[in-house]
C-alpha cells in the first residue's frame, strides 16, 4: 500500500495543476476514508524517517560583519566544494548576494556531507536549500513564509513551503476538496499537512466567483516585510571625492537600473545633484532588491527612500530639531587674533566671523597691540548631546587702542540680520576697512615715497596689502564696476564706482573673479579678484585706492558714511535683544577664561 501511495504522489507531480486538484482530491478519500489502521501505518512510516535521520546533526551559524559564504561554510567544516555547488544551485535567485551580519544560517550534515541550509532572511521567511538528485543543480530551492498564504483549519504546520521557481499566490478562503472533511486528520499526519499545504499555495482558488488572483512576486513579499526588525540591516558607504550616484551604487553591486528608479524618484527635489564628501548613504538590500535608501545629508537632514513597487520610491525628509546652547569665551591679545583665539578655545571659523563684526572699524593689520582684549558670545548647536557646529555669535566685545568696540547680532521684522551697538546703530560702514582679511601693510598711503622700482620720489596714493598669491579679494563697498581689465604698471586692475562720489582701486590682481565683468554690480564683501604681481611689483600684493569726488584720500584715515540706524520700531523690540546678550557678555570676566551657558 505505501508503494502505491509513492508512486500515486509521484504522478500526481506530473499532472497539470487543475488535473493535480483532483487527483489530490481523490487520494485523499482514498487514504482517508476512515481505516485508522492505515493512518497509524501512515504514521510509523514518518516516525521511521526521523529515526532513520537521527544521524544528520544541525549547526546553527551567525553571519558577522565581513562574512561571505565561503568563509562561513568552512567555520562550518564544509569544503570549498561544497560552497561551489551551492553558489551554482542558487545564482539565478541571488540568494546570497548579500548577507547582512545578524542573519542565521543552519546547516544539516550526515557523514560530513551537507544535507541542507536553512537560512533565515526575516522572521516570516526562511530560505530552505536540499541535496535532491531530482535538481539538475544537486540542491533544490524553496522558501518557507510564515502567515503568507490563509490555511485551512486542519493544518497545523504554521509555514508553507513554497517552491522558488513559482509565483507566490494568496487565496481569501482556499477551497478543499469535498471529500475531505476538516476535522478528520485527528492524528495530525503529517503526509495529509503536507498534501493540503500543496493544495493552499499550488492551487489557490477564491470563494468568490469571478475573482482574479495577482501573483505576488519576491520582490513584493520583500517588500510587504520592510517593517520587520530583522530585516533593518544597513550597509552605509562614505561619499568620496569625484563621487556621484552611479559610483556608489556600483560599490554597493547594485545596477544602472537602480540609479535609475532612484534618481527617477528624486528628480524635482534634486536629493543627489550635489553630493559632498563626507555625507553617508545607506542601502537596504534582500536577496539582491534594493528595499530602501538613507541619504545622511548632515546631523540635522535625512532623506528616506522606501520602494513601493518595481519601478517606484516614495520619498520622506527628515529634519531634526537641534539644541541650542551658549559659550562665551574672553581673551588677550599677545601674538595675534587667531593665535590667541584659537588658545582661548575659539575654532578659525568663529575667530573669521568675530573679526567681520569689526571689520569697518579695526585693521586687523595694524590696529591691533599686545594687551588688546575680546570677549564673545555664541551658539553652540548639539545633537543628543553631541557639538556639530558653531551657532551665530550672539554678543561680540573688542577692547583695543583705549575705546571698547560691542557689536549685539539682531534679526530684524523682514528677517534682515546683523550686528549693532548697544544704542542701536549699525555696525556695519559703507565701506570696510581693508579689502583682503588679515592682510599685512607693506607700504602705507604717502604723498613723498621713494618708488622701490623707479627709484625716485613718486605719491603712493594707496595702501599695499602683502599676502599671498591666491588670497581673496574683497569689494570695500557696495557698487559697479567701471574698470576690468590690464592697467600699465597697475598690472590686472578693477575700479569700482560708489554712488556719484566714491570710487576704489584694486591692482596688481593674479586673476579676476569670472562672475564679475565690466558692468556688474557688486555688493560689500563680495570676492572680486585674487591676490597677485602682475605689472611693476616686487612681490605679491594688493595696492588698494581711495578716492572722493577723483582726490586720493588715506584708506586708512578717510571718514566714510554710516550705515542708517535701526528705526523706531525696530528699536524697541533690539533693546529687548540687546539687554540679554549684554548680560552674557558682562557675566564674562577676562579673568575667566570660557564657559558654557
Amino acid at each position: 500500500m505505501l508503494s502505491f501511495t509513492k508512486a500515486y504522489t509521484y504522478n500526481i507531480s506530473r499532472l497539470k495543476p487543475s488535473s493535480r486538484l483532483l487527483a489530490i482530491g481523490f487520494s485523499t478519500l482514498f487514504l482517508f476514508s476512515g481505516t485508522s489502521a492505515l493512518a497509524n501505518k501512515s504514521t510509523t512510516t514518518q516516525l521511521k524517517t526521523t529515526a532513520t535521520n537521527s544521524d544528520a546533526t544541525w549547526s546553527d551559524f551567525t553571519v558577522l560583519k565581513g562574512d561571505n559564504l565561503s568563509v562561513i561554510f568552512k567555520r562550518a567544516g564544509l569544503t570549498a566544494s561544497d560552497v561551489l555547488e551551492i553558489s551554482n544551485a542558487t545564482a539565478t535567485e541571488k540568494t546570497f548576494v548579500r548577507m547582512i551580519p545578524g542573519e542565521t544560517l543552519s546547516f544539516q550534515l550526515r557523514d560530513k556531507s551537507l544535507q541542507q541550509i536553512r537560512y533565515v532572511i526575516s522572521p516570516n521567511t526562511t530560505i530552505v536549500i536540499t541535496k535532491s538528485d531530482a535538481a539538475e543543480s544537486g540542491y533544490a530551492l524553496s522558501r518557507e513564509v510564515k502567515n503568507t498564504v490563509a490555511q485551512q483549519p486542519a493544518i497545523s504546520k504554521p509555514l508553507n513551503t513554497i517552491p522558488l521557481s513559482e509565483n507566490l499566490t494568496q487565496a481569501s478562503e482556499p477551497k478543499v476538496p469535498a471529500a475531505l472533511p476538516t476535522t478528520t486528520n485527528t492524528n495530525n499526519d503529517l503526509a495529509g499537512n503536507q498534501i493540503a499545504a500543496q493544495q493552499t499555495s499550488e492551487s489557490p482558488v477564491s470563494s468568490l466567483p469571478g475573482t482574479v488572483i495577482k501573483p505576488v512576486s519576491e520582490l513584493d513579499l520583500l517588500l510587504q516585510q520592510q517593517d520587520s526588525d530583522q530585516l533593518m540591516n544597513w550597509v552605509y558607504y562614505s561619499v568620496q571625492p569625484k563621487d556621484n550616484l552611479s559610483t556608489i551604487f556600483s560599490r554597493a553591486g547594485l545596477t544602472s537600473t537602480d540609479v535609475h528608479y532612484v534618481s527617477s524618484a528624486t528628480k524635482e527635489q534634486r536629493t543627489f545633484n550635489r553630493l559632498m564628501p563626507g555625507e553617508r548613504i545607506g542601502f537596504l538590500i534582500r536577496s539582491g532588491h534594493l528595499i530602501s535608501v538613507e541619504y545622511i545629508v548632515s546631523p540635522l537632514k535625512t532623506v528616506i527612500l522606501s520602494r513601493t513597487d518595481r519601478t517606484n520610491y516614495t520619498v520622506e525628509t527628515l529634519q531634526r530639531k537641534p539644541k541650542i546652547g551658549y559659550r562665551s569665551v574672553a581673551g588677550k591679545i599677545e601674538n595675534s587674533l587667531f593665535v590667541d583665539a584659537l588658545n582661548a578655545g575659539i575654532s578659525n571659523n568663529m575667530t573669521m566671523n568675530f573679526a567681520k563684526v569689526f571689520a569697518w572699524d579695526v585693521d586687523f593689520s595694524q590696529d591691533l597691540q599686545p594687551g588688546d582684549r575680546f570677549k564673545v558670545v555664541y551658539e553652540e548647536i548639539t545633537i543628543d548631546g553631541k557639538k556639530i557646529k558653531d551657532g551665530n555669535i550672539v554678543a561680540a566685545q573688542f577692547d583695543i587702542g583705549g575705546q571698547s568696540l560691542i557689536g549685539i547680532f539682531y534679526r530684524d521684522s523682514d528677517g534682515g540680520v546683523g550686528f549693532y551697538t548697544p544704542d542701536g546703530h549699525s555696525m556695519r560702514k559703507a565701506f570696510l576697512r581693508m579689502p583682503v582679511e588679515f592682510a599685512r601693510i607693506s607700504s602705507k598711503f604717502n604723498p613723498r615715497r621713494k618708488h622701490p622700482i623707479l627709484n625716485k620720489i613718486r605719491a603712493h596714493k594707496g595702501v599695499d596689502y602683502a599676502a599671498k598669491t591666491g588670497t581673496p579679494i574683497m569689494a570695500s563697498g557696495d557698487g559697479k564696476i567701471v574698470y576690468r581689465g590690464r592697467k600699465g604698471g597697475f598690472g590686472n586692475t578693477i575700479v569700482i564706482q560708489h554712488g556719484t562720489s566714491f570710487n576704489t582701486l584694486y591692482a596688481h590682481m593674479s586673476r579676476f573673479n569670472k562672475a564679475y565683468k565690466l558692468g556688474s554690480r557688486v555688493q560689500q564683501g563680495q570676492i572680486i579678484g585674487y591676490v597677485g604681481s602682475t605689472g611693476a611689483v616686487t612681490g605679491p600684493h594688493l595696492h588698494y585706492e581711495f578716492r572722493v569726488d577723483g582726490v586720493h584720500k588715506n584708506p586708512l584715515k578717510v571718514k566714510v558714511p554710516k550705515a542708517p540706524a535701526l528705526n523706531s520700531k525696530e528699536l524697541d523690540a533690539f533693546k529687548a535683544v540687546a539687554e540679554v546678550a549684554m548680560q552674557k557678555l558682562n557675566k564674562l570676566s577676562y579673568e575667566k577664561i570660557a564657559s558654557a551657558n
